[in-house]
Protein backbone atom coordinates (compact mmCIF):
# COMPACT_ATOMS: atom_id res chain seq x y z
CA UNK A 1 0.00 0.00 0.00
CA UNK A 2 1.63 3.16 -1.30
CA UNK A 3 2.06 5.92 2.02
CA UNK A 4 -0.50 9.12 1.71
CA UNK A 5 -1.50 11.60 0.00
CA UNK A 6 0.69 14.91 -1.18
CA UNK A 7 3.86 15.00 -2.86
CA UNK A 8 6.70 17.17 -0.93
CA UNK A 9 6.48 19.42 -3.20
CA UNK A 10 3.12 20.28 -4.75
CA UNK A 11 3.69 21.50 -8.27
CA UNK A 12 1.90 24.53 -9.69
CA UNK A 13 -1.64 24.03 -10.53
CA UNK A 14 -0.38 25.13 -14.11
CA UNK A 15 1.75 22.83 -14.88
CA UNK A 16 -0.54 20.07 -14.35
CA UNK A 17 -3.85 21.76 -15.42
CA UNK A 18 -6.25 18.82 -17.06
CA UNK A 19 -8.82 21.77 -19.02
CA UNK A 20 -6.76 25.28 -18.64
CA UNK A 21 -9.06 26.53 -16.28
CA UNK A 22 -8.72 30.67 -14.96
CA UNK A 23 -5.05 31.52 -13.29
CA UNK A 24 -7.50 32.49 -10.39
CA UNK A 25 -9.13 29.14 -10.05
CA UNK A 26 -5.56 27.69 -10.18
CA UNK A 27 -4.14 29.47 -7.29
CA UNK A 28 -7.43 29.07 -5.31
CA UNK A 29 -7.18 25.10 -5.64
CA UNK A 30 -2.91 25.25 -4.54
CA UNK A 31 -4.54 27.51 -1.57
CA UNK A 32 -7.04 24.48 -0.82
CA UNK A 33 -4.28 22.21 -0.93
CA UNK A 34 -1.75 23.56 0.95
CA UNK A 35 -4.89 24.18 3.87
CA UNK A 36 -5.82 20.96 3.40
CA UNK A 37 -2.29 19.49 4.21
CA UNK A 38 -2.25 21.81 7.40
CA UNK A 39 -5.27 20.75 8.78
CA UNK A 40 -4.47 16.78 8.08
CA UNK A 41 -1.14 17.15 9.72
CA UNK A 42 -2.99 18.74 12.93
CA UNK A 43 -5.56 15.78 13.17
CA UNK A 44 -3.36 12.88 12.60
CA UNK A 45 -0.57 14.38 15.37
CA UNK A 46 -3.53 14.38 17.67
CA UNK A 47 -2.75 11.46 20.30
CA UNK A 48 -6.74 10.84 19.82
CA UNK A 49 -6.45 10.09 15.94
CA UNK A 50 -6.94 6.98 15.73
CA UNK A 51 -10.32 7.15 18.13
CA UNK A 52 -11.47 9.71 15.47
CA UNK A 53 -10.83 7.81 12.66
CA UNK A 54 -12.34 4.42 14.40
CA UNK A 55 -15.86 7.00 14.78
CA UNK A 56 -15.89 7.97 10.71
CA UNK A 57 -14.68 4.49 9.27
CA UNK A 58 -14.54 0.73 9.51
CA UNK A 59 -11.29 0.41 9.72
CA UNK A 60 -10.66 -3.46 8.47
CA UNK A 61 -6.78 -3.08 8.31
CA UNK A 62 -5.49 -1.61 11.25
CA UNK A 63 -1.74 -1.68 9.80
CA UNK A 64 -3.00 0.74 7.10
CA UNK A 65 -4.64 3.06 10.17
CA UNK A 66 -1.27 3.26 11.32
CA UNK A 67 0.21 3.97 8.70
CA UNK A 68 -1.76 6.75 7.48
CA UNK A 69 -1.60 8.71 11.26
CA UNK A 70 2.18 8.08 11.15
CA UNK A 71 3.00 9.42 7.80
CA UNK A 72 0.47 12.35 7.78
CA UNK A 73 1.55 13.43 11.89
CA UNK A 74 4.89 13.30 10.27
CA UNK A 75 4.06 15.49 7.36
CA UNK A 76 4.97 12.51 5.30
CA UNK A 77 2.27 13.09 1.89
CA UNK A 78 3.60 10.78 -1.07
CA UNK A 79 0.75 10.47 -3.14
CA UNK A 80 -2.49 12.28 -3.54
CA UNK A 81 -5.26 11.16 -6.38
CA UNK A 82 -5.67 12.78 -9.47
CA UNK A 83 -7.66 16.08 -9.53
CA UNK A 84 -9.51 17.04 -12.51
CA UNK A 85 -12.20 20.31 -12.78
CA UNK A 86 -15.34 18.98 -14.31
CA UNK A 87 -17.95 21.55 -15.77
CA UNK A 88 -20.87 21.80 -13.46
CA UNK A 89 -23.40 19.93 -15.58
CA UNK A 90 -21.02 16.43 -15.31
CA UNK A 91 -20.98 16.67 -12.19
CA UNK A 92 -24.98 16.22 -11.48
CA UNK A 93 -25.07 18.70 -8.98
CA UNK A 94 -22.28 17.36 -6.82
CA UNK A 95 -19.05 19.88 -5.75
CA UNK A 96 -16.73 17.47 -5.25
CA UNK A 97 -16.71 13.50 -6.43
CA UNK A 98 -13.77 10.78 -5.63
CA UNK A 99 -13.99 7.76 -8.07
CA UNK A 100 -11.78 4.93 -6.72
CA UNK A 101 -11.79 3.05 -10.32
CA UNK A 102 -9.95 6.11 -11.25
CA UNK A 103 -7.88 7.29 -8.28
CA UNK A 104 -9.38 10.73 -9.39
CA UNK A 105 -10.75 13.55 -6.87
CA UNK A 106 -13.22 15.85 -9.44
CA UNK A 107 -14.10 19.55 -8.30
CA UNK A 108 -17.30 21.51 -10.11
CA UNK A 109 -15.72 23.76 -12.12
CA UNK A 110 -18.07 26.78 -10.08
CA UNK A 111 -16.25 25.80 -6.74
CA UNK A 112 -12.98 26.19 -8.18
CA UNK A 113 -14.05 29.75 -9.18
CA UNK A 114 -15.21 30.66 -5.88
CA UNK A 115 -13.81 30.63 -2.11
CA UNK A 116 -10.34 28.56 -1.23
CA UNK A 117 -11.80 27.48 1.96
CA UNK A 118 -14.83 26.36 0.72
CA UNK A 119 -12.26 24.17 -1.90
CA UNK A 120 -10.27 23.10 1.03
CA UNK A 121 -13.46 21.84 2.86
CA UNK A 122 -14.58 19.47 -0.12
CA UNK A 123 -11.22 18.47 -0.51
CA UNK A 124 -11.09 16.85 3.02
CA UNK A 125 -14.51 15.58 2.25
CA UNK A 126 -13.24 14.02 -0.97
CA UNK A 127 -9.68 12.53 0.57
CA UNK A 128 -12.12 11.17 3.46
CA UNK A 129 -13.27 8.93 0.66
CA UNK A 130 -10.03 8.02 -0.34
CA UNK A 131 -8.98 7.47 3.10
CA UNK A 132 -12.38 4.66 3.73
CA UNK A 133 -10.84 2.79 0.51
CA UNK A 134 -7.16 2.37 2.54
CA UNK A 135 -8.64 1.63 5.82
CA UNK A 136 -11.54 -0.65 4.80
CA UNK A 137 -10.45 -1.93 1.56
CA UNK A 138 -13.19 -4.05 -0.48
CA UNK A 139 -15.66 -2.19 1.59
CA UNK A 140 -17.22 1.06 1.83
CA UNK A 141 -18.13 2.25 5.15
CA UNK A 142 -22.03 3.23 5.89
CA UNK A 143 -23.31 6.26 5.38
CA UNK A 144 -21.61 9.60 3.81
CA UNK A 145 -17.97 9.17 5.79
CA UNK A 146 -16.50 11.61 3.91
CA UNK A 147 -18.61 14.29 5.46
CA UNK A 148 -18.14 13.09 8.70
CA UNK A 149 -14.23 12.53 7.97
CA UNK A 150 -14.50 16.75 7.25
CA UNK A 151 -16.47 17.36 10.05
CA UNK A 152 -13.90 15.83 12.99
CA UNK A 153 -10.84 16.92 11.50
CA UNK A 154 -11.99 20.82 11.16
CA UNK A 155 -13.66 20.15 14.73
CA UNK A 156 -16.96 21.08 13.63
CA UNK A 157 -19.81 20.62 16.10
CA UNK A 158 -22.72 18.11 14.85
CA UNK A 159 -26.06 18.10 16.53
CA UNK A 160 -27.54 14.31 16.80
CA UNK A 161 -30.03 14.84 13.97
CA UNK A 162 -27.17 15.93 11.45
CA UNK A 163 -24.82 13.40 12.44
CA UNK A 164 -28.18 10.90 12.19
CA UNK A 165 -28.31 12.03 8.45
CA UNK A 166 -24.66 11.64 7.81
CA UNK A 167 -24.84 7.82 8.93
CA UNK A 168 -27.36 7.22 7.05
CA UNK A 169 -26.96 9.12 3.95
CA UNK A 170 -26.06 7.39 0.37
CA UNK A 171 -23.49 9.40 -0.80
CA UNK A 172 -22.49 6.97 -3.99
CA UNK A 173 -23.41 8.91 -7.35
CA UNK A 174 -22.52 8.94 -10.43
CA UNK A 175 -20.94 11.80 -12.99
CA UNK A 176 -19.74 11.81 -16.33
CA UNK A 177 -16.42 12.83 -18.18
CA UNK A 178 -15.33 12.14 -21.31
CA UNK A 179 -18.33 10.76 -22.70
CA UNK A 180 -17.94 7.96 -19.42
CA UNK A 181 -19.87 7.45 -16.76
CA UNK A 182 -17.82 7.32 -13.59
CA UNK A 183 -19.02 5.38 -10.62
CA UNK A 184 -18.33 7.98 -7.35
CA UNK A 185 -18.57 9.26 -3.96
CA UNK A 186 -19.48 12.76 -3.85
CA UNK A 187 -20.38 15.82 -1.75
CA UNK A 188 -22.95 18.31 -2.12
CA UNK A 189 -23.27 21.85 -1.11
CA UNK A 190 -26.21 22.24 1.32
CA UNK A 191 -25.25 25.43 2.48
CA UNK A 192 -23.17 27.94 0.96
CA UNK A 193 -21.96 31.07 3.32
CA UNK A 194 -21.75 34.55 1.39
CA UNK A 195 -21.53 38.17 2.65
CA UNK A 196 -23.09 40.59 0.11
CA UNK A 197 -24.15 42.94 2.91
CA UNK A 198 -27.84 41.81 3.59
CA UNK A 199 -27.90 40.78 7.34
CA UNK A 200 -27.76 42.84 10.46
CA UNK A 201 -24.43 43.18 11.06
CA UNK A 202 -23.68 43.75 6.99
CA UNK A 203 -25.79 46.87 6.37
CA UNK A 204 -28.20 47.01 9.49
CA UNK A 205 -30.91 45.39 7.87
CA UNK A 206 -32.88 44.66 11.20
CA UNK A 207 -35.77 42.79 10.44
CA UNK A 208 -37.71 41.61 6.72
CA UNK A 209 -40.64 43.74 8.09
CA UNK A 210 -38.90 47.08 7.88
CA UNK A 211 -35.99 46.20 5.39
CA UNK A 212 -37.44 43.24 3.55
CA UNK A 213 -35.25 41.53 1.38
CA UNK A 214 -36.73 39.48 -2.02
CA UNK A 215 -35.42 37.12 -4.58
CA UNK A 216 -35.73 36.91 -8.11
CA UNK A 217 -33.63 37.27 -11.45
CA UNK A 218 -33.65 40.95 -11.87
CA UNK A 219 -31.16 40.89 -14.76
CA UNK A 220 -32.31 37.40 -16.93
CA UNK A 221 -29.51 35.52 -16.65
CA UNK A 222 -31.32 32.45 -15.02
CA UNK A 223 -29.91 33.16 -11.70
CA UNK A 224 -32.09 34.29 -8.81
CA UNK A 225 -30.21 37.64 -7.43
CA UNK A 226 -30.85 39.02 -3.83
CA UNK A 227 -33.00 42.12 -3.66
CA UNK A 228 -32.97 44.23 -0.67
CA UNK A 229 -35.42 47.43 0.20
CA UNK A 230 -33.35 49.77 2.14
CA UNK A 231 -33.79 53.04 3.97
CA UNK A 232 -33.52 54.86 0.98
CA UNK A 233 -32.12 52.52 -1.47
CA UNK A 234 -32.73 49.50 -3.32
CA UNK A 235 -30.07 47.09 -3.50
CA UNK A 236 -28.85 44.26 -5.71
CA UNK A 237 -26.74 41.59 -5.76
CA UNK A 238 -26.67 39.32 -8.73
CA UNK A 239 -26.62 35.60 -8.05
CA UNK A 240 -23.10 34.02 -9.02
CA UNK A 241 -23.99 29.74 -10.25
CA UNK A 242 -21.62 28.37 -7.30
CA UNK A 243 -24.52 30.12 -4.47
CA UNK A 244 -22.72 33.15 -3.71
CA UNK A 245 -23.66 36.73 -4.26
CA UNK A 246 -21.79 39.42 -5.63
CA UNK A 247 -21.46 43.50 -4.62
CA UNK A 248 -24.61 44.86 -3.91
CA UNK A 249 -25.69 47.83 -6.28
CA UNK A 250 -27.72 50.50 -5.16
CA UNK A 251 -30.85 52.02 -7.06
CA UNK A 252 -33.55 54.35 -5.71
CA UNK A 253 -36.95 54.05 -7.73
CA UNK A 254 -39.37 55.40 -4.87
CA UNK A 255 -40.43 51.79 -2.97
CA UNK A 256 -38.36 52.93 -0.05
CA UNK A 257 -38.43 54.05 3.46
CA UNK A 258 -37.71 57.29 3.19
CA UNK A 259 -38.75 57.77 -1.01
CA UNK A 260 -42.34 56.58 -1.16
CA UNK A 261 -43.30 56.59 2.55
CA UNK A 262 -43.01 52.54 2.28
CA UNK A 263 -43.00 52.22 6.21
CA UNK A 264 -43.19 48.48 6.32
CA UNK A 265 -43.86 45.40 4.05
CA UNK A 266 -47.00 44.29 6.26
CA UNK A 267 -49.31 47.28 5.40
CA UNK A 268 -47.45 48.42 2.53
CA UNK A 269 -45.56 44.87 0.71
CA UNK A 270 -43.53 44.83 -2.10
CA UNK A 271 -42.61 41.73 -3.89
CA UNK A 272 -40.91 40.63 -7.25
CA UNK A 273 -42.30 39.36 -10.46
CA UNK A 274 -41.77 39.81 -13.83
CA UNK A 275 -44.98 41.70 -15.08
CA UNK A 276 -43.81 42.73 -18.77
CA UNK A 277 -42.79 39.10 -19.76
CA UNK A 278 -39.14 40.10 -20.32
CA UNK A 279 -37.31 37.21 -18.13
CA UNK A 280 -36.53 39.73 -15.76
CA UNK A 281 -38.41 40.40 -12.48
CA UNK A 282 -39.50 43.82 -11.13
CA UNK A 283 -40.65 45.15 -8.29
CA UNK A 284 -44.50 45.24 -7.53
CA UNK A 285 -45.80 47.71 -4.20
CA UNK A 286 -48.72 47.91 -2.83
CA UNK A 287 -49.34 51.49 -1.67
CA UNK A 288 -51.92 53.41 -0.38
CA UNK A 289 -53.97 54.11 -3.21
CA UNK A 290 -52.27 52.22 -5.88
CA UNK A 291 -50.29 49.83 -7.10
CA UNK A 292 -46.12 50.67 -8.44
CA UNK A 293 -44.50 48.79 -10.69
CA UNK A 294 -40.27 49.85 -11.33
CA UNK A 295 -39.09 47.82 -14.09
CA UNK A 296 -35.97 45.79 -13.85
CA UNK A 297 -33.51 47.85 -16.63
CA UNK A 298 -31.43 44.48 -16.10
CA UNK A 299 -28.60 45.52 -14.62
CA UNK A 300 -29.15 45.49 -11.28
CA UNK A 301 -30.86 49.23 -11.24
CA UNK A 302 -35.20 49.84 -11.68
CA UNK A 303 -37.34 52.47 -13.81
CA UNK A 304 -39.30 55.11 -11.79
CA UNK A 305 -41.98 53.78 -10.68
CA UNK A 306 -45.43 53.85 -12.48
CA UNK A 307 -49.01 53.87 -10.67
CA UNK A 308 -52.01 51.81 -10.94
CA UNK A 309 -55.44 52.02 -9.89
CA UNK A 310 -56.60 48.07 -9.78
CA UNK A 311 -58.17 47.87 -6.02
CA UNK A 312 -55.54 45.74 -4.27
CA UNK A 313 -54.93 48.46 -1.58
CA UNK A 314 -55.54 50.05 1.95
CA UNK A 315 -57.43 52.93 0.42
CA UNK A 316 -58.74 50.94 -2.90
CA UNK A 317 -60.48 47.43 -1.23
CA UNK A 318 -59.92 48.13 1.89
CA UNK A 319 -56.99 45.49 2.19
CA UNK A 320 -55.43 46.73 5.48
CA UNK A 321 -52.42 44.47 5.89
CA UNK A 322 -50.09 41.37 4.37
CA UNK A 323 -51.07 39.35 7.15
CA UNK A 324 -54.76 38.94 7.19
CA UNK A 325 -55.01 40.07 3.22
CA UNK A 326 -52.13 38.88 1.46
CA UNK A 327 -51.24 40.07 -2.33
CA UNK A 328 -48.79 37.50 -4.26
CA UNK A 329 -47.88 37.17 -7.97
CA UNK A 330 -48.00 34.44 -10.04
CA UNK A 331 -48.77 33.90 -14.04
CA UNK A 332 -52.29 32.82 -13.70
CA UNK A 333 -52.98 32.43 -17.70
CA UNK A 334 -50.00 31.27 -18.91
CA UNK A 335 -49.02 34.69 -21.06
CA UNK A 336 -45.57 34.70 -19.69
CA UNK A 337 -46.13 38.52 -17.39
CA UNK A 338 -46.98 37.68 -13.76
CA UNK A 339 -50.64 38.70 -12.41
CA UNK A 340 -51.85 39.86 -9.39
CA UNK A 341 -53.45 37.57 -6.61
CA UNK A 342 -55.40 38.97 -3.52
CA UNK A 343 -56.83 36.88 -0.70
CA UNK A 344 -59.68 38.97 0.37
CA UNK A 345 -62.09 38.64 3.29
CA UNK A 346 -64.56 36.43 1.01
CA UNK A 347 -63.28 35.89 -2.73
CA UNK A 348 -59.76 35.93 -4.51
CA UNK A 349 -59.53 38.22 -6.64
CA UNK A 350 -56.97 38.39 -10.11
CA UNK A 351 -55.72 41.33 -11.89
CA UNK A 352 -53.95 40.41 -14.85
CA UNK A 353 -50.83 41.60 -16.11
CA UNK A 354 -51.79 44.59 -19.27
CA UNK A 355 -49.82 44.41 -22.18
Amino acid sequence: MSNLLFPESQPSWEDNNPINILPVSSNVVNIALTGAKSELQKFFASPTALEKLDRVFDITDPSAAHILIENSAAGIFEQIPHLQIVNDAAMNGAQGAFSQATNTIYLSDSLVRGDSLKVQEVLLEELGHKFDTLLNPGGDTSGDEGELFKQVVLGLPLSDPELLRIHTEDDAGTIIVDNQLIPVEQSYNSVVTSSPGFTKTRGGWTDNNNYPRLTGDVNGDGSADIVGLGYTDVYVSFGNTNGTFGDPIASSPPLTKTLGGWTDNNNYPRLLADVNGDNMADIIGFGYNDVFVSLSNGNGTFGSAIAYSIGLNKNVGGWTDNNNYPRVAGDVNNDGKADLIGFGYSDVFVSLSGN
